[in-house]
């Protein structure tokens, strides 16, 4: 809700915004990145580093080769986050999966280093997407008065907008 708010107060005097680079777009990835157990702040890098997959928009001067790099580097941060996260325990993914390793889930350090880029990806491209083109539809069909009543019609907003959008685009 912090992060929400804090996006918010940085475009809501300008009258007018990019939706989706505003706020659908950082507000998960922020959220994935700390869920996942990479530092808060390392946010747009991370996003950055994955720009091979569509991750964000914000690396249109990169090369394949450049994009496939920061593939290599995030994997490197992340496979040492692993370690650091096996003796040193958070409330994250990657100490959660380390916790299932130790209650005899059987899995490598490979397999668990591929997990977390994909995870972070998946998780934050869904959500901006539907953040996205939920806004739209509510915004294009002057819905916001009609579903901003309460919490309720909040609630029922969202579960129809999940239900009619997509989260992943060119999906029924």
């Amino acid at each position: 809700r912090k992060a929400a708010h804090e996006l918010i107060d940085g475009f809501i005097d300008k009258g007018e915004v990019d939706i989706k680079a505003a706020f659908a777009l950082p507000l998960p990835l922020k959220m994935i990145v700390i869920l996942s157990g990479m530092e808060p702040d390392r946010w747009e890098w991370v996003g950055y580093c994955l720009a091979l997959f569509n991750g964000l928009s914000m690396a249109p001067d990169q090369s394949v080769e450049e994009q496939i790099q920061n593939v290599l580097i995030i994997h490197d941060y992340v496979a040492d986050l692993i370690q650091k996260r096996k003796v040193d325990r958070r409330d994250d993914l990657i100490s959660h999966i380390w916790n299932e390793r130790d209650n005899g889930l059987q899995m490598t350090d490979f397999e668990h280093l591929s997990m977390i880029p994909g995870l972070v990806f998946a998780g934050h491209e869904t959500t901006t997407q539907v953040l996205s083109m939920g806004m739209a539809h509510i915004l294009h069909n002057n819905l916001w008065d009609q579903i901003s009543k309460d919490d309720d019609t909040r609630a029922q907003a969202i579960e129809e907008l999940l239900r009619y959008e997509s989260a992943i685009t060119g999906m029924r």
